[in-house]
């Protein structure tokens, strides 16, 4: 059954009067509702730590002189200060400190923000994301494809697909600004609906995702969601590279399909009873899927596409119908399964956009989308 008619979106406020989220949030996230956080870490008193830890392994990546270069200019310019081998370099560092200090800091992430006291589990594998511009990703994919997920943005998945959990719920936060056209985007329509995917980690053709929802964070905000949810990877149209870190918890020990992926996880016992009383709606604005669009993602009008041949596909954008083609320029994403916002096409994969007259990307790196022409009314 899908309740995406219930799935509801929770922006609890930076000022919000406590650090951990209220005590009905986890039941909500586990139910499908999506959390976001403002202001999660350092209002739970993690963001010194967790901020130190990133910059102490970039030190180690790239020696003291280089980091503190890096320093003066900010993780978000990072691709154009480093080669994309110095960008992977950085992101195996950082995924040893963080995984190294996990025992540490996920279970004060999961009692300190998530607000959760009872016993549990947790995964002590930490993921670490640089995930920098597209023009430049293009020109170093030798370096930075070899990290998919951590340096190479995902696709449309759910993290069972990758071995995680199938009761894993996600923290994923902003280490540096996420703005639209680079942040992550999540596909409510299909929660708790089987995707059948093809082996190799991409959702099989001929299945219709819904419009997405992203979110905009700065630095310290978490994102607080169910692994089933179907989500992605925007590819990163901005010009500054997107840095984020996720951990996941369970209330229930984890049933995965790989011993390598149930070796890291741990149990974590039972805390203190939680002395904050108030719940969800008490601190938090609440917002249907539909709410949360015209809020956040105002479109310029309505749009639809939908297959005309194994090439082509038709997108009426304002009354205006046109033929562009069906696969995506940047790795085969069938855009007649995609959708239409602002009034440009999405591929469904990694959210590339293309203006459906002209066929021109949202930026350079990737090429020109072939164009069939207007269809007359």
């Amino acid at each position: 059954m899908n309740d995406v008619d219930d799935i509801r979106i929770w922006e609890i406020p930076g000022e919000s009067p406590t650090g951990a989220c209220p005590e009905d949030t986890v039941q909500r996230v586990e139910s499908g509702d999506i959390v976001l956080v403002r202001r999660a870490l350092s209002r739970a008193g993690l963001w010194e730590e967790i901020e130190r830890t990133l910059w102490d392994a970039l030190e180690e990546a790239l020696g003291h002189d280089l980091q503190a270069s890096l320093r003066k200019v900010g993780l978000a310019s990072m691709h154009e200060s480093l080669t994309g081998d110095q960008i992977k370099r950085c992101n195996e560092v950082a995924h040893s400190r963080f995984n190294s200090i996990a025992k540490s800091y996920v279970p004060r992430l999961v009692r300190e923000v998530a607000g959760y006291r009872g016993a549990g589990f947790y995964d002590a594998n930490s993921v670490v994301r640089f995930f920098v511009p597209i023009a430049f990703h293009q020109s170093n994919r030798e370096a930075l494809e070899t990290r998919p997920g951590y340096t190479k943005p995902q696709g449309p998945h759910v993290d069972t697909w990758f071995g995680h959990s199938t009761a894993g719920l996600n923290l994923w936060m902003a280490i540096g600004p996420v703005r639209r056209g680079n942040g992550l985007a999540l596909f409510p329509a299909k929660w708790r609906l089987d995707i059948p995917h093809d082996g190799s980690y991409r959702p099989v053709r001929g299945q219709r995702f819904g419009t997405p929802v992203s979110f905009e964070m700065d630095p310290g905000d978490l994102l607080f969601f169910h692994g089933e949810h179907l989500h992605s990877s925007q590819l990163n149209v901005t010009s500054f590279t997107r840095v984020a870190l996720t951990n996941r918890f369970s209330l229930y020990r984890p049933r995965v399909v790989s011993e390598t992926t149930t070796a890291q996880w741990s149990e974590l016992p039972a805390s203190n009873p939680t002395q904050n009383a108030m719940r969800l709606q008490d601190t938090a604005r609440s917002y249907s899927l539909e709410a949360f669009r015209r809020e956040y993602a105002p479109a310029s009008g309505d749009g639809t596409v939908k297959a005309i041949d194994d090439r082509w596909c038709e997108v009426t954008v304002n009354g205006a119908r046109r033929i562009v083609g069906r696969i995506c320029p940047h790795e085969g994403g069938d855009l007649s399964e995609g959708y239409v916002e602002n009034g440009r096409i999405h591929c469904p994969w990694h959210h590339m956009s293309f203006d459906p007259a002209t066929g021109e990307p949202a930026c350079n790196g990737i090429a020109r989308l072939p164009i069939g022409g207007k269809v007359l009314p």
